[in-house]
């Protein structure tokens, strides 16, 4: 890839949602340096929210940083694309502990720690046990069912 005109890569990078742009950037420094010299690639891919940025508190609740001046980050992924994404994406950072961001495994929208299950008399064995779906789709689900 790093063969390819700079103009070639630009215009492959406007394809690619924003957790593989996360995972080039990751890659090597040229095309880390490419990627985030032009933020505009990752602020207008698929999957990117400039306002969803989940950040612990100490309490244990999250908060959106609503300063969007930053390097793309994990943080900055608002869904992924698909159940191959999902799949990469525990593989990365679930790795079977509690992480301040989850992955709804039905919607694919990220979830802060406190809007999924782990608050509800869970221990954390259970809960690293859990599957991983957030409440709107937990909803959904028991509303189809009655």
């Amino acid at each position: 890839m790093l063969q390819l005109p700079v103009e070639i890569r630009l215009e492959i990078y406007r394809h690619l949602t924003v957790l593989t742009l996360l995972q080039l950037t990751q890659t090597h420094p040229k095309l880390r340096a490419e990627i985030r010299s032009t933020p505009k690639l990752y602020t207008s891919s698929r999957h990117y929210d400039p306002c969803y940025r989940i950040a612990a508190e100490t309490d244990g609740h999250t908060r959106i940083d609503p300063n969007p001046g930053h390097a793309l980050t994990k943080a900055d992924i608002y869904s992924l694309a698909d159940e191959e994404e999902l799949r990469l994406w525990q593989r990365l950072y679930h790795r079977g502990w509690i992480t301040k961001q989850q992955c709804c495994e039905r919607c694919l929208e990220m979830s802060g720690c406190d809007t999924i299950k782990a608050d509800d008399g869970l221990s954390e064995s259970e809960f690293l046990d859990w599957d991983s779906v957030c409440f709107d789709c937990q909803y959904e689900e028991e509303r189809a069912q009655s």
